[in-house]
């Protein structure tokens, strides 16, 4: 049976069953469907690879503030879970990336990034640098 999305599956292929970074994927789609305007599937819009070890599926859409966002899902048992989402603005705003992933069951890895599409290199931090500083103020580390 089809989920959130035509997400193809709901248990993980690992022995315990659990998909780790399931909730992720269906909190992300309500927002896009609940938040975004004109929020949609593209044409294509679901890509999977399954085989005994590992499987993957990808999730295209877009919306009036996204010219494209992508989710996927990677189910590599205990051994590998991966879950990104890449979302690319319309306009000159900066691409926002979230990654997380799980290895062996037990060390996790989360990534947020967000990168100003610009030319020129020492152009990407202008336009955001002022937004940042007070979060490297908090939080020096």
């Amino acid at each position: 049976a089809q989920n959130n999305y035509g997400m193809p599956w709901k248990s993980s292929i690992a022995p315990d069953g659990h998909c780790v970074y399931m909730p992720f994927w269906e909190w992300q789609c309500s927002y896009f469907q609940e938040n975004l305007t004109n929020f949609k599937v593209l044409s294509t819009p679901l890509e999977h690879i399954t085989n005994d070890e590992q499987r993957m599926v990808t999730l295209c859409g877009t919306s009036d503030e996204y010219r494209y966002i992508r989710l996927t899902y990677l189910d590599g048992g205990p051994q590998m879970r991966v879950f990104t989402s890449v979302c690319y603005p319309r306009g000159n705003h900066p691409i926002l990336g979230v990654d997380l992933l799980q290895f062996g069951g037990k060390r996790h890895l989360a990534i947020a990034d967000f990168q100003p599409i610009h030319q020129h290199e020492s152009e990407h931090d202008v336009d955001y640098e002022h937004l940042l500083e007070p979060i490297r103020q908090a939080a020096p580390s």
